[in-house]
C-alpha cells in the first residue's frame, strides 16, 4: 500500500506543482507584470518546487539529511539523466549560443559554494541566506537580457479567466503540499523496508520526482522547443542549491549526517563535465550516453551502499 501511497502522492505533488507554475505565469502575463517576477516564477519555481515542498518538508519532520541528498540527486538526475535526453530527442544543437554557457558557469559556481558551506556537516540559517542570495544575483545579471523562450510561446488565449487560473494555481499548491506529506511519510516507510539509509531515501525521492519531470519536459521537445526544455533543466539546477537550500536552512538549520563523499563527487564532476561540453559546444548524443551510464552507476551505488 505505501507503494501506492508513493507513486500517487509523486505525481500529485509534480502536477500540482505544474500546475501552479503555469498558471502563475499566465498571470504574470496577463497583467503585464515585471520581466523580474516572470523570471522568478520561471528560473526559481518552474521545475524544481517538487524538491524545494520535499526537502522543507523533511527538514521539518527532522530528517535533514534527506532533504540534502534529495537536492544532490535531483542536480545529479538533471544534468546526468534528463538534459542527455533532451539532447538525444532533439536531434540539434541546442548550445550554440552564449546563455547556456552563462547559465552552467553559475551552476558550476553555486555547486561549488554549496559544497563548501556544506563541508562542516551543517548548514546554517546564514549560510542558507546566502545560498539564497546567489540566485538573486543570478536574476540581477539576467534581468535585461531576453528570455530563453520567445513570449509567443506562452499563450493565454482568448478565453483567458483571471479566477479560473487563480483558482488551478491554489489547486496546484494545494496538491504540493498535501502530495509532499505523504511522499515524504510514504517513502520513510518504503525505505524500512529495503533497509534504505536516509541519504538514499533522499536519493531515491529525487529519482522518484525526476521521472515524471521528464515526461513533462518531453511535450516541449516534442513541439520543437528544445531550448525551453533545456532552459527549464538548467534552472531547476541552480535553483535547487540556491532557493531551495535557502529557504529549507532558513527554516531550520540543516545537519548533514551520513553524507555520502562519493555522491559529493559525482555531482562535482557530473557540474565540470557539462560545464565543459556546453561551454565548448561538443554536447553530442554520444557524449549523452556517457552521462546517461554514469547515471546508472550512480543508481547502483546507491541502491547497493
Amino acid at each position: 500500500m505505501d507503494f501506492v501511497i508513493y507513486i500517487l502522492s509523486i505525481w500529485a505533488l509534480v502536477g500540482g506543482a505544474n500546475f501552479a507554475v503555469v498558471n502563475l505565469e499566465l498571470l504574470t502575463f496577463r497583467f503585464n507584470m515585471p520581466k523580474s517576477i516572470t523570471l522568478v516564477i520561471f528560473i526559481a519555481f518552474g521545475y524544481s518546487l517538487p524538491e524545494i515542498i520535499n526537502s522543507i518538508m523533511a527538514n521539518i519532520y527532522s530528517r535533514p539529511t534527506i532533504s540534502i541528498s534529495n537536492f544532490v540527486g535531483s542536480n545529479i538526475f538533471n544534468m546526468a539523466l534528463a538534459l542527455p535526453i533532451v539532447v538525444i530527442f532533439s536531434g540539434k544543437n541546442l548550445f550554440s549560443g552564449r546563455k547556456f554557457s552563462e547559465d552552467i558557469s553559475w551552476i558550476f559556481l553555486t555547486t561549488s559554494l554549496f559544497l563548501i558551506v556544506s563541508m562542516d556537516g551543517k548548514i546554517s540559517s546564514i549560510e542558507a541566506l546566502f545560498m539564497l542570495s546567489v540566485m538573486g544575483l543570478y536574476i540581477s545579471s539576467i534581468i535585461d537580457k531576453p528570455l530563453i523562450y520567445d513570449e509567443d510561446e506562452i499563450s493565454i488565449g482568448g478565453n483567458f479567466s483571471i479566477f479560473k487560473s487563480i483558482f488551478f494555481a491554489i489547486v496546484g499548491v494545494i496538491f504540493m503540499v498535501v502530495g509532499s506529506y505523504f511522499v515524504v511519510e510514504s517513502s520513510i516507510s518504503i525505505g524500512s523496508i529495503f533497509k534504505l539509509s536516509n541519504w538514499n531515501l533522499g536519493i531515491f525521492i529525487a529519482l522518484s520526482t525526476t521521472i515524471p519531470k521528464i515526461v513533462l519536459i518531453l511535450h516541449p521537445i516534442l513541439k520543437g522547443k528544445s531550448r525551453v526544455a533545456v532552459a527549464g533543466i538548467f534552472n531547476s539546477t541552480l535553483a535547487n542549491l540556491t532557493v531551495g537550500v535557502g529557504i529549507t536552512g532558513t527554516i531550520k538549520d540543516i545537519y548533514i549526517l551520513g553524507g555520502n563523499i562519493f555522491d559529493f563527487t559525482i555531482l562535482l564532476f557530473v557540474t565540470v563535465m557539462v560545464l565543459v561540453a556546453v561551454s565548448n559546444r561538443v554536447y553530442s548524443r554520444p557524449l549523452s550516453v556517457i552521462f546517461l551510464g554514469i547515471s546508472l552507476l550512480f543508481l547502483v551505488k546507491s541502491w547497493s551502499s
